[in-house]
C-alpha cells in the first residue's frame, strides 16, 4: 500500500507507535544518574551534553504518562514516567526557595536557577497527567503545591501571570513589565488538566478566569493573539522588534480554549465563534494552502509572504506548529464539521507526512523551509524543550478524534 492511499488514521497511529515515542524512549534515560537527556542526535543517540532541563523533564512525563493513558500500556511507559517523577520532585525542587530549578549538570548541580512560571506551569501539568494515569497521591500533592506557589508569587491584580523571577522569587527587572501569550496559554493547559485531577473548585475557578482572560485580554479582535503585551494589556514589540503573532501560538491557543471551556462545562456555543476565528486567521494569513504547513510568525493582519518587515526565517516551518495546526483543524472540524476544515486538514497532514517526519532517520525535523520542506541544521533532540511533547500529543489527539469521526479509512482524498 503506497503511503497516499493508506488512511491517514493508520499512518497517525504508526507515526506515534513505531517513530515518535520509540524515538525518545530508547535512550533517553540516563540510568547511572536518573533525568532525560535534554539532547539527542539525528538518530536518537546520545549526545556529549548531558545537561537536564525542566521542560525536557516534564514534558516527557507528560507525554509517557498520556501515551499511557491513551492505550499504549505494553511498552513501560508509565514505569518511565514514575522515574521521571522521581528525578523530578527529588532532584529539581528548589527545597530553600520552592520551584523548580531550570536545569541541572549531570551531577545534580543546578546551573539555571531562576525561577521561569512557564515550566513550573509544564511542572503542575506533567504530574497532574501522572496522577491520573498511575493515581499516584504524591504527584498529586506537589501538583497543588506548584499551583499554590505560583499564583502566590505570579498572579497579578489585573489576573495576569508574571513569568521570570530570580531563584528567590524576586521579579527579573530585564521581563517586569510584561505578559506573554506563551505563558498564559500553557497556564491554561496546566491548570485544565489540574482542575481535571482534583476538581477542586480553586482550580475550576483558575480556570474559568485565565479562560476570559485570554477571550478579553490577549485575543485581539477575537481573531489573533499578539507574542507581548505590556501590563496594561496593550501589544508589545518582540521578536524582530515589532508586534508579531505566532501562527502556532494562534492554532494552539484555539483548540486548548475548546478544550478547556468543553472540560469546564461551557456549552460549545459559547466559545466556537472565537475558536474558528483563531483558526480561521491562520488560515487566511500563514497557511500554505497548495502544499499544506503554516509558517513560523507574522505581523498581525498580513499576510506572512507580505510581512516584510520581519526577518525572512518568519516563513520556516518549525514542528511544534505543524503539530498543534493538525489539532487545531481536526477539533474545530469536528466541532462544526465544516469541509473546509478538513480539507486543510488534510493538506496539513500531508505535509507533515511528506517534508515534516524524518523517516529515514526518526522523529520529525526541526525546521524546514517554506517552499520546498528543506530540513534545516537543526538537531531533533539538541535544545531544551524539544522532544515528544507537541507531536506525540497532536497525534493522540488526531487518532481519537479521527476514530470519533467515523474516519477510520479516510485516506484524505475525496473531501
Amino acid at each position: 500500500m503506497s503511503p497516499e492511499s493508506e488512511p491517514i488514521l493508520s499512518r497517525v497511529r504508526r507515526d506515534l507507535r513505531e517513530n515518535v515515542l520509540t524515538f525518545w524512549t530508547r535512550d533517553s534515560w540516563d540510568e547511572e544518574h536518573g533525568g532525560f537527556l535534554s539532547y539527542l542526535q539525528e538518530r536518537g543517540q546520545r549526545s556529549p551534553i548531558t545537561d537536564k532541563y525542566i521542560r525536557i523533564q516534564t514534558r516527557m512525563i507528560w507525554t509517557l504518562s498520556a501515551a499511557h493513558r491513551h492505550g499504549i500500556e505494553d511498552c513501560g511507559y508509565l514505569e518511565l514516567a514514575g522515574k521521571g517523577f522521581r528525578y523530578l520532585i527529588d532532584r529539581m525542587w528548589d527545597n530553600q526557595y520552592e520551584g523548580f530549578y531550570g536545569a541541572l549538570r549531570q551531577n545534580g548541580t543546578p546551573f539555571l536557577t531562576w525561577k521561569w512560571v512557564y515550566a513550573q506551569s509544564f511542572a503542575i501539568y506533567a504530574l497532574s497527567e501522572y496522577f491520573l494515569a498511575s493515581g499516584n497521591e504524591e504527584a498529586l500533592f506537589w501538583a497543588r503545591r506548584t499551583f499554590d506557589l505560583i499564583k502566590r508569587k505570579a498572579l497579578c491584580a489585573n489576573g495576569g501571570w508574571r513569568e521570570f523571577f530570580t531563584r528567590e522569587w524576586k521579579a527579573r527587572l530585564r521581563w517586569k513589565n510584561q505578559y506573554t501569550t506563551d505563558n498564559h496559554l500553557h497556564l491554561l493547559e496546566s491548570f485544565t488538566i489540574l482542575q481535571q485531577a482534583t476538581a477542586d473548585p480553586e482550580h475550576v475557578d483558575a480556570v474559568s478566569s485565565i479562560i476570559d482572560l485570554l477571550r478579553t485580554k490577549i485575543i485581539q479582535n477575537g481573531t489573533l493573539a499578539v507574542e507581548k503585551y505590556t501590563l496594561d494589556w496593550h501589544p508589545k514589540r518582540g521578536i524582530d522588534l515589532q508586534v508579531t503573532t505566532s501562527y502556532g501560538h494562534d492554532g494552539e491557543l484555539a483548540w486548548l480554549l475548546a478544550f478547556a471551556c468543553r472540560m469546564i462545562g461551557m456549552p460549545a456555543s459559547n466559545y466556537i465563534e472565537q475558536v474558528q476565528q483563531l483558526v480561521d486567521y491562520v488560515l487566511e494569513h500563514g497557511f500554505d494552502h497548495e502544499r499544506g504547513g503554516i509558517a513560523f510568525y507574522g505581523a498581525p493582519g498580513k499576510h506572512v509572504l507580505e510581512s516584510w518587515r520581519l526577518r525572512k526565517r518568519r516563513n520556516l516551518r518549525g514542528w511544534w506548529q505543524q503539530a498543534e495546526m493538525l489539532t487545531a483543524l481536526i477539533l474545530v472540524y469536528e466541532l462544526t464539521h465544516d469541509p473546509n476544515y478538513l480539507s486543510a486538514f488534510s493538506r496539513q497532514f500531508d505535509w507533515v507526512w511528506n517534508r515534516q517526519i524524518d523517516h529515514e532517520g526518526g522523529e520529525w525535523h526541526g525546521w524546514v523551509t517554506w517552499p520546498d520542506g528543506f530540513p534545516l541544521n537543526y538537531p531533533k533532540g539538541g535544545n531544551d524543550h524539544k522532544c515528544c511533547y507537541h507531536n506525540g500529543r497532536a497525534l493522540m489527539m488526531c487518532e481519537k478524534a479521527l476514530e470519533r469521526l467515523g474516519l477510520e479509512e479516510w485516506t484524505g482524498t475525496g473531501y
